[in-house]
């Protein structure tokens, strides 16, 4: 099912966005560099990525040591940072300023443990926001403002990458204890979830997750302000572009290695990664007492296997496909690949682990002997099929061999398929081919409060604010969420007075250091709360001004708390 509030609510905004940049053309300079980044990532699978040959390590020491285990999990991803910059320049190129950045690396956005109960952008946001600081920061073409500039920071080849967390940081305790009640069946362990606040020490955890998370956002920002500053001395005005794509039904396509006929999930898959903490399906018991062997690896195995999914114990065995149904799992597949300039990317609808994903590039590199300085996998592009391992990486159905649906032979058919896009991109000749695909959505499920919830007029007005300059805390009435949330653009802001009675606005809502949270009905709306836990704020005084915006019934006004004084 979908969630047809939050599914309206990404299509228009995509397609605003689209007609936004035709409307907004203009000439451009661009380039791309890449930039190596160690030590903020690592290898949550290396068990199965060891098993690859020719091995893409050095054989693994007999007796290995806590620290060399660590080492190796850090040399064990794809550290290449990717960039192309776009400058927008006026008609005649005489004068240009930069705009924004496409950024492609390989990380997973579980910075944040799963028992994080806040809708957070992670680690990525992170990165996005700091460049587009970065970019409009004395920009006078911009206004000065990080809305005006752009930054994409894409997913690379992170199927088996996880941020280098700090220790401590995945609150298990916190996940295993979230309320439900009771097992609801063997796809969902408890019913829909009741939030509590986190104990003394469960809040330490997600305090310290935080703080993890803002570490490796911030050096990674860093890294791209320093690649992005790199590519100005090679901006160019004249690149070329190719683009090659095609729509695949997979029970259909002819590969030299064929795939399973029908996708199956694996018990590892349920799993979840456990180096990650798992999820609530590890060591759950059918009505608390019979044993389900859910786990990632070693039972996830099945040893007798012959069929077309080999090495995978199939959930539920041969119930799983009268349980999903004819359109539980995605069947078709849509592959691009894209050039632009000196570089070559793919974008594939799955997750790719590191070394499919360098087996993905090489395959599209050997085709273009000149012009060609970059190669780079986009995961989680044209849909989504889950992950995507090697065949050797199957066989040990960690988390990502046990969500690779369609068999061992997956990474190879994408392989294959990439290859043959990107040898008619380079002969001149790329191959276009938009076919239909035959899909069932099946019927839309809230997730989201649905817009029209509530009050249609509700009188907005502040409640209280309290705190200091460490932690600073407001309530207020407003709409029920589904009708505020998700919104269309900032819902309030922080500023600060630069001169008597002036306020300059430093931080909108969509800041790591402001939480927002729905806390319950009141009469005639809904009770909000904004805590914002500032890093170092400047000496001075500052409030919390809510903005005026449309609401479902009338227009809300702007509204200004208080102030407080910061030494």
């Amino acid at each position: 099912g979908y969630d047809e509030t939050m599914v309206d609510f990404l299509v228009d905004r995509i397609a605003a966005t689209i007609e936004w940049a035709v409307v907004d053309l203009k000439p451009a300079k661009a380039a791309w560099d890449t930039l190596h980044v160690k030590g903020l990532t690592t290898n949550r699978s290396l068990d199965a990525f060891e098993r690859n040959v020719p091995p893409v390590l050095s054989p693994r020491p007999r007796n290995i040591t806590p620290v060399q285990l660590v080492q190796r999990k850090d040399q064990a991803v794809d550290p290449v940072m990717t960039m192309l910059r776009v400058d927008r320049c006026d008609d005649r190129w005489l004068e240009c300023y930069p705009k924004g950045a496409y950024t492609i690396f390989a990380i997973h956005g579980t910075g944040h443990p799963a028992a994080n109960s806040l809708l957070d952008g992670d680690i990525h946001a992170i990165v996005q926001r700091k460049l587009e600081s970065h970019i409009a920061s004395g920009n006078q073409w911009l206004g000065y403002n990080p809305s005006q500039a752009l930054h994409l920071f894409a997913n690379g080849t992170q199927g088996d990458v996880s941020p280098k967390h700090f220790v401590g940081t995945r609150c298990e305790r916190l996940l295993k204890q979230e309320l439900g009640r009771g097992p609801g069946g063997p796809w969902r362990p408890t019913l829909p979830e009741v939030w509590r606040a986190p104990l003394r020490d469960e809040r330490e955890c997600l305090e310290l997750a935080r703080l993890s998370v803002n570490s490796i956002g911030d050096q990674l920002g860093d890294r791209a302000i320093v690649l992005f500053n790199r590519i100005e001395s090679k901006l160019q005005n004249r690149l070329e572009i190719g683009r090659a794509f095609t729509t695949l039904h997979i029970p259909t396509m002819h590969l030299t290695e064929p795939l399973c006929a029908e996708p199956r999930s694996g018990v590892a898959q349920t799993a979840g990664s456990t180096e990650d903490a798992g999820t609530r399906m590890v060591g759950w018991k059918v009505l608390g007492l019979i044993p389900t062997n859910i786990a990632e690896g070693g039972e996830a195995v099945d040893p007798k296997s012959r069929g077309c999914h080999g090495a995978k114990r199939e959930l539920l065995g041969s119930l799983q496909g009268l349980t999903v149904g004819e359109y539980g799992f995605q069947k078709y597949m849509q592959l691009g690949v894209v050039r632009i300039g000196n570089t070559v990317f793919a974008g594939v609808p799955v997750e790719a682990t590191t070394v499919i994903g360098f087996r993905m590039k090489d395959a599209m590199r050997r085709w273009f002997t000149t012009g060609i300085d970059h190669v780079a996998v986009v995961s989680l592009t044209n849909g989504y099929l889950s992950y995507l391992t090697t065949r050797e990486e199957y066989s040990a159905q960690h988390y990502e061999g046990g969500s690779t649906l369609y068999g061992p032979n997956s990474g190879a058919a994408f392989t294959e398929q990439l290859g043959r896009l990107a040898q008619g991109l380079a002969a001149g000749a790329p191959i276009v081919e938009v076919k239909p695909m035959v899909v069932n959505p099946g019927n839309s499920t809230s997730y989201f409060a649905p817009r029209d919830r509530g009050p249609a007029n509700v009188n907005r007005e502040l409640y209280t604010l309290t705190g200091d300059c460490s932690n600073l805390v407001m309530t207020w009435k407003d709409e029920y969420p589904g009708a505020l949330l998700p919104a269309v653009g900032p819902v309030l802001n922080i500023e600060r007075e630069i001169a008597p009675n002036i306020w300059n606005p430093i931080l909108w809502d969509d800041h790591r250091s402001i939480e927002v949270r729905a806390i319950g009905k009141v009469r005639g709306g809904y009770k909000w709360e904004v805590r914002w836990v500032p890093d170092r704020p400047a000496p001075g005084r500052y409030r919390v001004a809510l903005l005026q915006r449309q609401g479902r019934g009338s227009p809300l006004n702007r509204l200004e708390s208080g102030a407080i004084s910061c030494p």
